[in-house]
């Protein structure tokens, strides 16, 4: 929505939405899906560290490779079952 005030002789003030809270949106659903993906590889360490760091660490939890019997290795391989110890 984008509103329009006459200012003074021939001024016009538009209002739009804001970059900045579109821009905020996206970066926290970006973190938000970091966060997703880090725990799912089972590296809770990550996780918990990036609520220290607000989700900074997230990123590169999410980068780095799954751990073995984690969720995400096991959707990855086809396996639906954890191995037998």
């Amino acid at each position: 929505m984008v509103a329009s005030t006459a200012i003074g002789a021939g001024h016009v003030f538009t209002v739009g939405p804001s970059f900045g809270l579109i821009g905020f949106t996206v970066l926290g659903l970006v973190l938000l899906a970091c966060a997703v993906v880090t725990a799912t590889k089972g590296r809770w360490g990550w996780l918990a560290l990036g609520l220290l760091t607000a989700g900074l660490l997230w990123i590169l939890g999410a980068i780095k490779p799954a751990l073995p019997g984690s969720l995400w290795e096991r959707l990855r391989s086809g396996r639906t079952h954890r191995p037998a110890n």
